[in-house]
């Protein structure tokens, strides 16, 4: 009697190699996948900020001034172009454009006179005040003198007659010549309008004066200049 041989059949053994070869597949894809490697973050360096540089530039202070102005017809109040103009205390002489404009620099502080002349013209004169750092106008008239009529000049220093001249140049001293000097009482030297030193006298208003050393007689009708 011939024995058979019993095969017995084990469904999940199958299964269970198929999964094992899908597990080792995959493993195998997966070692030959590329790596990625992380990538480092970018570093980023701040640019320090730049501090500003102040230069502290000193202006000096201006020790003159100037000024300027216009030459004008008295009577219809047209420029007159191309006039002398000159200052006293004496700074600078310059000629007016054709529009009569004129401006003079570099003008030292103090009271002065303004002059304008022309040919044609009688010359006419206006005081200003300097300032340092500032520009001071000064408009300047003149009257056209008719056809034939000779412009008026200014009349020379009065000589004839003179009896005594005070220029109050640090002393009371007589420049006449006639000896008539001045004892001063009390009053002191100062400045004179035009900012020149020992150029005036200060009186208090109470007991100051000034006499003269010799006796001049008041006989005669005297004028006298301030």
């Amino acid at each position: 009697m011939r024995s058979k041989a019993k095969c017995t059949y084990w469904p999940f053994a199958a299964a269970t190699i198929s999964l094992v070869f899908m597990t080792l597949a995959c493993g195998i894809i997966a070692d030959h996948s590329p790596t990625t490697k992380p990538q480092p973050e970018p570093t980023h360096t701040p640019t320090p900020m730049r501090t500003p540089t102040l230069t502290w530039t000193s202006i000096p202070t201006p020790a003159t001034g100037e000024t300027r102005g216009q030459v004008i017809d008295s009577l219809d109040g047209a420029p007159v172009p191309l006039a002398n103009v000159h200052t006293n205390p004496p700074t600078e002489s310059v000629t007016a454009d054709r529009h009569g404009r004129y401006v003079i620099l570099d003008v030292a502080p103090g009271v002065y006179m303004i002059t304008a002349a022309k040919p044609g013209y009688a010359s006419a004169s206006v005081s200003v005040a300097v300032n340092a750092g500032r520009a001071t106008t000064a408009d300047i008239h003149l009257a056209a003198v008719p056809t034939g009529v000779p412009a008026p000049t200014p009349k020379p220093f009065l000589t004839d007659g003179l009896v005594a001249y005070y220029p109050f140049d640090g002393n009371a001293d007589d420049a006449s010549g006639n000896g008539n000097h001045g004892i001063v009482h009390g009053a002191t030297l100062t400045m004179d309008r035009f900012d020149n030193a020992d150029s005036a006298y200060s009186f208090d208003g109470v007991d100051d004066y000034i006499v003269s050393s010799s006796d001049i007689s008041l006989n005669t009708t005297y004028s006298i200049l301030l």
